[in-house]
């Protein structure tokens, strides 16, 4: 069992902040069940440490010293659009969507390259207008009872991205998800994130996780779920170049039925201590998955790759 008390400015305001996924009349909010679960796994698995294999490479300790506070977005941010040129992709013209401490900002946003019968938007939001997409996909890929970052996002009411593509329908424009922090005090975010492309459809998706001035002290942990389908092409980016105060664990988890093709590719540049997680089940015939990536480092920078790919079904293929 986890020892909240050892560590009462972060796993305490974890359990108080967990406790608010209820509403003041007493109504849960949408998944609260799972939360529940995914609290009570992270609570019995602890913070993995370098005893475990998968994180053997790993030494956590120097990037949780700092007392982070678990911070949440309202929505706004002290932020103009002009600011965000900074942090655009060189030669790629994309679709904008901002969060700030975790939550979506609309007015940084601009979707209107979007197609129509697409849909791109807040996951919190999502979450709560409910769906035959959200309730089908929400969470399905995240074995939280053997991951405790995993765990720890699940058990949160979290805000992120959620993207559907439907059936046969191809978004040109990829679409950039830039994410910031603005909090004079360390800093511990969460986000989560769906990304849903149906039978044949085509969606790129890039997210940045930068810093205006790289010298804020945060730790984030994002979690990305992608569900391919059949004939159905994403390809998912992640570039990270926060500052070597700003540490991470991002967690990818990816299912692709038959004939799917899926590109995951993280950059790693100025960064604290990362560690990156990539699981893909390739769960029906002639599936593709590459994989691959590019970090630089120096000083003490540290960053860890995990990556496993899971051939369910003949005939499928993995490359890096």
């Amino acid at each position: 069992m986890l020892d909240v008390q050892s560590r009462p400015d972060l796993f305490g305001q974890a359990a108080q902040e967990f406790d608010r996924a209820f509403s003041g009349d007493g109504a849960p909010r949408p998944f609260a069940e799972k939360r529940r679960e995914a609290r009570d796994h992270f609570e019995r698995l602890g913070l993995p440490t370098r005893k475990l294999e998968a994180w053997k490479y790993t030494d956590l300790r120097p990037a949780l010293k700092d007392e982070y506070a678990f911070v949440q977005g309202d929505g706004t941010s002290s932020l103009s659009a002009d600011d965000l040129t900074a942090f655009a992709v060189p030669g790629v013209d994309a679709a904008r969507l901002v969060l700030v401490n975790g939550t979506v900002v609309p007015a940084l946003s601009d979707l209107s390259a979007m197609p129509e019968g697409t849909t791109v938007s807040s996951l919190r939001e999502a979450t709560e207008e409910g769906g035959a997409v959200i309730s089908e996909y929400f969470g399905r890929f995240t074995e939280v009872d053997q991951d405790a970052f995993a765990a720890l996002n699940s058990a949160f009411d979290l805000d992120g991205y959620f993207v559907h593509v439907p059936k046969n329908a191809e978004v040109e424009t990829p679409l950039h998800v830039i994410h910031l922090v603005e909090n004079d005090a360390p800093a511990f975010v969460q986000t989560r994130h769906l990304i849903v492309a149906e039978d044949n459809a085509r969606v790129r998706v890039i997210e940045s996780y930068v810093s205006r001035d790289g010298e804020r002290r945060q730790f984030g942990n994002h979690l990305t779920e992608i569900a391919a389908g059949p004939g159905a092409e994403v390809r998912h980016v992640r570039i990270q170049d926060e500052g070597d105060n700003a540490h991470q664990v991002t967690t990818v988890n990816v299912y692709q039925d038959r004939d799917s093709q899926v590109r995951t590719h993280t950059f790693t540049f100025a960064s604290g201590t990362v560690r990156n997680n990539t699981a893909a089940v390739l769960d029906g015939p002639g599936g593709t998955h590459t994989v691959g990536g590019l970090y630089i480092l120096h000083g003490d920078q540290h960053v860890d790759t995990h990556t496993l790919i899971d051939h369910e079904a003949p005939g499928c293929e993995s490359k890096n």
